[in-house]
């Protein structure tokens, strides 16, 4: 694997007793994840999924969705041709 992160297999974790998982180094220096640093786990329940993200990645995710509504228009596309 090179350091561009992908779609793709990067591996298998093992959870421990204590339900701790360990993150393979290459992906942690793929994904520029360090120690300390904090993470969401987001869970699927109906496929019993879940999903690993980087808090700050969320926050800026969030933020230009937050962006995207405030700029929307919420008349609908006939009200908009009436004006």
């Amino acid at each position: 694997m090179g350091t561009e992160p992908s779609l793709n297999f990067h591996g298998a974790v093992t959870v421990g007793e204590r339900g701790q998982i360990v993150i393979p180094a290459e992906v942690r220096r793929a994904f520029g994840i360090e120690a300390g640093e904090k993470l969401l786990i987001l869970c699927h329940p109906a496929d019993q999924s879940i999903i690993i993200v980087k808090a700050d990645a969320m926050m800026r995710f969030l933020s230009k969705m937050q962006e995207a509504i405030q700029g929307a228009s919420l008349e609908t596309p006939a009200e908009e041709a009436e004006e």
